[in-house]
């Protein structure tokens, strides 16, 4: 399993071409947050259709890998979503969140609630595509 994380010379691409060409059982993890802050969200699904085994769904305002949940950042669920889809994963939506300095007003009970509730919102975005 290759996680993304930094971006390479010229595409994320490029990270994962080498083992994916050369171990056929190798997969990716999707990491949303690291997509949207370290590949400026050019991501090329098509390249990893039935590679991606994994996800790590999570929000930041595209400089830094915040970890904040689903909304509270700038990347696009819509698009990231569709693209997922279009990779052909079908595996759970997997959130990678963290209650930290942003969320300390917050109970952290109800982070996590919250958490869940941001769950079932991109549930129903990737039903409804």
């Amino acid at each position: 399993m290759i996680l993304s994380t930094f971006k390479p010379a010229s595409s994320p691409a490029l990270l994962v071409a080498f083992p994916l060409k050369k171990i056929p059982d190798a997969g990716i993890c999707y990491d949303a947050g690291h997509v949207h802050a370290h590949f400026d969200d050019d991501y090329d699904f098509s390249f990893f259709k039935g590679k991606i085994d994994c996800i790590h769904l999570h929000d930041n305002h595209g400089e830094h890998d915040e970890h904040l949940l689903p909304g509270d950042g700038t990347l696009n669920w819509q698009n990231a979503m569709k693209g997922l889809k279009s990779s052909g994963y079908d595996g759970p939506l997997t959130l990678e969140i963290v209650y930290r300095k942003d969320y300390e007003a917050m109970d952290i009970e109800e982070f996590y609630k919250e958490g869940y509730r941001r769950g079932e919102w991109l549930s129903k975005i990737w039903e409804e595509l």
